[in-house]
């Protein structure tokens, strides 16, 4: 940190000295130019704005009165608008409000003389993001609305998309997200005309979106057509989608580190610590590449308070330091205010009371200071109010808009902003009396530890006594305990005769249950022998019938062949009903393996998370000769990026069955569906057809846990053979993987629903 501020010192240094270099050069090259024209305006602007910088503010206004007059002089309105703008954006860089929006005005009137629509939409901007600092959202309101009706008329739909943007973010601020996400979905339809759709403006627009959604009540989540269950996938989505944008563009580093941290915030409230820490330790390492000293102190404090919620507190104390020493180097009250509030609650769960005293009144200082900031805000809102307020009268444009609608939504910003700050006065006198309260808390706490110190002593000073004491008595105890140790021995001797009778009484019971339990043991064993005595029947009844057939179909085949007197037309077909034995054969033998395997405990999951959408894909592609022989289409609906932890190979077998099968009894060009519905603790997947389907017998025999025998397999729609192995290898694998499969009737058809943990 030390190492940091040094650098941070220096590089203020050297950008001080080159800040007077450059300001000597723009006063030499302004004193060389004698003509009184829209060149010598730009000079004498030039120079202003350096001694902005130099926060020479006496300066600044001389040589900015010295271009706003020759401007006037030489009657160029282009040039004193622009003259206006720039002093304007000084003003509202050292937050003198008051002054900014004289000089905004100055340019409006001069650039609505010239008839410079563009120059008047962007002083408007300016007045926009003025009024949200201050803030005052109806005017905010107002500005980016007139600066839309002229970007409208002009047709420039870059800028309307940032208009559409500003309103958005003050809809958001005023908690209206139904407005909000009505005006940001605009702006980011027109984003995505630019530059193919990968630009700032639809990384930004995803953003806002999506911590809209993460952070409204559930009541208003529904009323935007979302479910309050939903609400993680939804946040997530369009985090992601904005993280995707902002990472393929080149000045987005620091809008995607602020994507990556909304997303860790998504994990903390979902209860997903695990995934919040990767996000968040990604995000403070990003903050740190971006050498932005707000950013990473705000990075330090989010990591403070995840590690106090979960109690990891000597790792909240190390990152809460680190925020406070970075808010005081900074000049950061927020940033100081919410850390001081975290340290003083991480001492108090500790017990170090006197600590958390000493943080918390520096946290109702730092306060103290941030509501007196407020309070000057304030008083700027109201001389504004009084001296330089927004009419429709002020300016020319404004006489143009006629719709009652932006008065009425100017109307309601004015009273949602008289609420908040309302609520704002109210909560500032509950703080009053919770600073209080929490104080004589702590002071209790202190005074209760002092009192346990005292206890303590007194304790220790008893205990000596008390030990004093026994060392006189312990000559009399001992005469008397001889006579209790023969009493002792007496009472040994007895409490030995009855523990030996408690014993065999206790070895016989043991016995009992002993022969119990093997006999139970050996029932199960049995039953086992039984169950692994059928595995062998079947592998063999399997290999002896089923096998046998395709093999001799084979060599018969080859005999066929070495004759060579077989015609083409039933070579090919004896080819093509070659070719589906084999395959069927193929399949056979894979889920003969697989199944036998898994019953003699040969399988163990190894599980990995896995894009579902992409497996099921894969699984498609493998089974491409049946779809096609059958013309049946097969929908995938599992969106993509879905994320299942499960074991490939096993999830890869299960889905491969299951969709053989659906095929296996579909009719000619029937369908089947493929979807995927995630909750917290569960995730189902569905495969759905429309065949011949399954008996009710069937489908209770299959769902039927302790059932772990194959099932009598059917012919398919094509008379297409199976074996009944491959939907136990489906039930065998699914419990091995902590989840099950059950089968359901569907008016047409049947539906598979594989559980699997999440």
């Amino acid at each position: 940190m030390k190492i940091f501020l040094l650098a941070f010192f220096l590089h203020c240094s050297f950008y001080a000295i080159a800040q007077q270099k450059k300001l000597d050069s723009l006063l030499a090259v302004n004193n060389n130019y004698q003509k009184q024209d829209s060149q010598k305006v730009k000079y004498l602007t030039n120079v202003f704005r350096q001694y902005a910088r130099l926060n020479n503010l006496t300066k600044m206004e001389e040589y900015a009165n010295m271009a706003i007059a020759l401007s006037k002089k030489i009657a160029n309105t282009k040039s004193e608008a622009y003259v206006y703008e720039r002093l304007g954006l000084c003003y509202h860089g050292k937050a003198m409000y008051v002054q900014a929006i004289k000089a905004y005005t100055g340019g409006i009137e001069a650039a609505t003389a010239g008839n410079d629509k563009d120059e008047v939409a962007g002083l408007y901007l300016n007045l926009g993001a003025l009024y949200s600092s201050i803030p005052d959202w109806a005017k905010a309101l107002q500005s980016n609305q007139l600066a839309v009706n002229l970007y409208n008329e002009l047709g420039d739909k870059d800028q309307i998309s940032s208009c559409y943007m500003n309103i958005g973010v003050i809809y958001k601020n005023i908690n209206k997200p139904q407005k909000a996400l009505e005006y940001i979905k605009k702006a980011l339809a027109i984003f995505k005309t630019q530059s193919k759709g990968i630009n700032y403006g639809v990384a930004l627009a995803y953003e806002q979106i999506g911590n809209i959604y993460a952070d409204v009540s559930d009541a208003e989540l529904i009323t935007l057509g979302i479910q309050p269950v939903d609400r993680f996938n939804v946040a997530t989505r369009n985090l992601q989608d904005g993280l995707a944008v902002a990472n393929a563009c080149n000045d987005a580093e620091s809008l995607a580190t602020s994507i990556i941290i909304s997303i860790g915030n998504l994990y903390e409230k979902a209860g997903n610590n695990s995934s919040a820490i990767i996000q968040y330790e990604n995000g403070l390492k990003r903050r740190e590449a971006e050498q932005n000293p707000e950013d990473i102190a705000g990075m330090y404090l989010t990591l403070g308070n995840f590690y106090q919620k979960n109690n990891e507190l000597p790792k909240s104390i190390i990152f809460l330091r680190k925020s406070i020493e970075a808010g005081k180097n900074l000049g950061l009250l927020d940033v100081q205010q919410r850390a001081y509030q975290a340290m003083s609650n991480a001492y108090e769960k500790t017990g170090v009371y006197d600590s958390a005293i000493v943080f918390y009144k520096k946290f109702i200082t730092v306060r103290d200071s941030i509501f007196n900031a407020e309070k000057e805000k304030e008083i700027t809102r109201k001389q504004l109010t009084l001296d330089f307020s927004v009419k429709e009268n002020d300016y020319k444009l404004v006489q143009q808009i006629t719709d009652g609608k932006l008065k009425q939504q100017m109307l309601l910003a004015t009273q949602q902003q008289q609420n908040l700050l309302l609520k704002q006065q109210q909560l500032q006198l509950v703080n009053k009396e919770k600073d209080l309260q929490r104080l004589k808390y702590l002071k209790r706490q202190v005074e209760l530890q002092n009192e346990q110190q005292l206890q303590a002593s007194l304790l220790q000073k008893n205990t000596l006594q008390s030990k004093y004491d026994k060392e006189v008595s312990g000559k009399q105890i001992a005469k008397q305990q001889l006579q209790i140790s023969y009493d002792g021995k007496v009472k040994i001797f007895l409490a030995i005769a009855i523990a030996l009778a408690l014993m065999v009484t206790g070895f016989i019971f043991y016995n009992q249950r002993k022969t119990a339990r093997l006999n139970k043991i050996i029932s199960e064993q049995k039953l086992s022998l039984e169950q692994l005595g059928n595995v062998k029947d079947k592998i063999f009844s399997v290999v002896s019938h089923d096998m046998r057939a395709p093999v001799n179909s084979l060599m018969s085949f080859i005999d066929i062949l070495e004759d060579g007197k077989i015609p083409q037309e039933k070579l090919s077909l004896y080819a093509k009903e070659l070719k589906q034995s084999l395959t069927y054969t193929s399949a056979l033998m894979n889920n003969l393996l697989n199944w036998a395997a898994s019953q003699m405990q040969g399988f163990k999951p190894i599980k990995e998370n896995i894009d579902f959408s992409l497996l099921v894909n894969e699984v498609i592609n493998t089974v491409d000769h049946h779809i096609k022989q059958k013309n049946v289409l097969v929908f995938n609906k599992v969106p993509l990026h879905t994320i299942i932890p499960a074991d490939r190979n096993m999830a890869a077998a299960i889905l491969r069955n299951l969709i053989s099968n659906a095929i296996k009894y579909s009719y000619k060009d029937g369908t089947v569906a493929i979807s995927v519905e995630q909750t917290v603790q569960l995730n189902k997947i569905f495969i759905k057809d429309e065949g011949t389907g399954m008996g009710d017998n069937e489908i209770v025999q299959f769902n039927n846990n302790k059932n772990q025998q194959p099932t009598e397999s059917k012919r398919g729609t094509l008379n297409e053979k199976g074996t009944g192995l491959g939907l136990l290898l489906c039930k065998t694998f699914a419990q091995q993987m902590g989840g099950e499969i059950t089968a359901h009737k569907n008016e047409k058809g049947t539906s598979f629903i594989v559980s699997l943990p999440a």
